[in-house]
């Protein structure tokens, strides 16, 4: 049932204000991406001090429109990602805890800044113009595909990133190679495993259990795992045609040739860390299958650690709520690659399907990252 709309003017013009707010959200996602592109976080941190703009597009490579860029920076003030100061009536600025997150000159430091040039690349935007026409066709279309397959996108190339020929596992790890992002996540997601977890791998440890990565391309979550839990055996299988391409391994980490629906290549383990890969398979019937493959290679007394998104079931969506915001964010930024978040009640019904249990549920702040810890029934 709709809500009531109110024909006082003063809560009209508030829903004016409000709706036309969150319709200019795109604003933000293109400067911050810009900002990033620009490496305007990463000169203010080298500098070790605050900076005038001119000194700020000095530092930048090649021509700068000081115009737009003056603009630019400052709407990102106006939102906490930048600090603007007036010192010696010169307008100065410098990081904020956001824009901290958007370098990544120092090793181990969390950040975001290659994902965020990704998602403001010519493709992932062209991706998001094709929507509609996705939206409007009953065959399943997928955005990115659509746009990477347009010929005016310097960079297309053939092949989809969800097909019905090759796994979507292949193909995100091809993308992921070309962006070259998935390490700056893995520290994130790895900071957030270790926070909310660190009593399940401590316990892993205490017997010098195997750890195996399914999809965990360079190893990097286990390599900053196995720091903190030096007694844990950790490997990170990848399709061979990912293993080839790597140039660097972290210390303590094997790097396996496998792939996840071939049971026969994926070894032996007393852990399984499944990170994003689930939603991969929006398919039930592929994920069960992917599941069973995990089952089929845990010991007795194994278990799965499944990091995902949860979105919540029907009828239960808060709008009060961050996290539940965040969560329908991520499904939507999945919607371009054609994958997409489940309800609990949903991957409950996968678990049971495979064979499988939740021994535990870890509720985190960060909506992609719930970890659900799987045993078999």
């Amino acid at each position: 049932m709709a809500q009531e709309s109110s024909s006082n003017p003063t809560d009209i013009e508030a829903s004016v204000s409000s709706l036309n707010f969150l319709f200019n959200g795109h604003l933000l996602t293109y400067c911050i991406g810009i900002a990033c592109k620009l490496n305007v976080a990463g000169i203010i941190a080298e500098a070790d001090k605050s900076l005038s703009l001119q000194e700020l597009a000095e530092k930048i490579p090649g021509e700068i429109n000081f115009s737009y860029f003056k603009r630019i920076i400052r709407f990102l003030c106006a939102f906490g990602v930048f600090q603007e100061s007036l010192i010696e009536e010169e307008g100065r600025y410098s990081l904020t805890r956001l824009s901290e997150l958007m370098r990544n000159d120092i090793k181990g430091r969390i950040s975001l800044k290659n994902g965020f040039e990704m998602m403001v690349n010519p493709t992932s935007i062209n991706a998001w113009s094709r929507l509609e026409n996705c939206v409007r066709s009953k065959k399943l279309k997928i955005p990115y595909d659509e746009a990477m397959s347009d010929s005016s996108c310097h960079h297309a190339k053939e092949g989809s990133i969800v097909s019905t020929e090759s796994s979507p596992h292949e193909h995100s790890q091809q993308h992921e190679d070309e962006y070259s992002h998935e390490h700056d996540e893995s520290i994130y997601e790895t900071h957030i495993l270790m926070k909310y977890y660190a009593h399940g791998f401590k316990e892993l440890e205490d017997k010098k259990a195997h750890i195996l990565d399914l999809g965990g391309h360079s190893g990097s979550t286990l390599g900053v795992i196995k720091e903190s839990f030096q007694n844990l055996a950790c490997s990170s299988l990848d399709l061979a045609s990912t293993v080839e391409t790597l140039k660097q391994k972290p210390e303590g980490v094997e790097i396996v040739s496998g792939n996840y629906f071939k049971p026969e290549t994926i070894p032996n383990a007393d852990a399984i860390l499944l990170k994003h890969i689930a939603h991969m398979y929006p398919d039930q019937e592929k994920c069960v299958e992917l599941l069973k493959n995990c089952k089929q290679a845990l010991s007795e007394s194994g278990r799965i650690i499944l990091c995902e998104c949860v979105i919540p079931k029907i009828g239960s969506i808060d709008v009060d709520s961050e996290n539940c915001k965040r969560a329908f964010m991520a499904d939507i930024s999945m919607l371009l690659f054609g994958v997409e978040a489940r309800t609990m009640d949903e991957f409950l019904a996968v678990f049971y399907s495979a064979g499988l249990k939740v021994t535990e549920f870890i509720e985190t702040p960060e909506a992609m990252t719930q970890i659900f810890i799987l045993e078999k029934i």
